[in-house]
């Protein structure tokens, strides 16, 4: 019973979202075009997301900092090399049999 309760309080929520939502969309249809553009552009969806500083991100976002301690929390599985990146540069070389031979001499 408590799990069926917990589940249609969260269905409850994603509905009265959704209907908010219908609700701003539908008043954004009475405004003028030029202040729905220019509300947008002060959103700033153009700007780049930093992931850090020498690391610019996808554009087309508002950012959001999460605590560490969120449980939500999943470690990045992507490995990110700091510095500037150009295609000349060599791709650096982690692991392998090249790094086992240095690590036997």
């Amino acid at each position: 019973l408590t799990i069926t309760y917990d589940k249609l309080s969260a269905d409850k929520e994603g509905f009265a979202m959704k209907h908010r939502a219908s609700i701003c969309i539908e008043i954004e249809s009475f405004l003028p075009m030029s202040w729905r553009r220019s509300i947008f552009c002060d959103l700033g969806f153009h700007i780049p997301l930093p992931f850090s500083e020498s690391d610019e991100g996808p554009a087309g976002g508002i950012q959001a900092i999460e605590r560490d301690d969120c449980p939500r929390y999943v470690p990045d599985r992507i490995l990110r090399f700091t510095g500037d990146a150009s295609p000349s540069d060599p791709w650096p070389v982690i692991g392998g049999p090249a790094a086992e031979v240095k690590n036997v001499q």
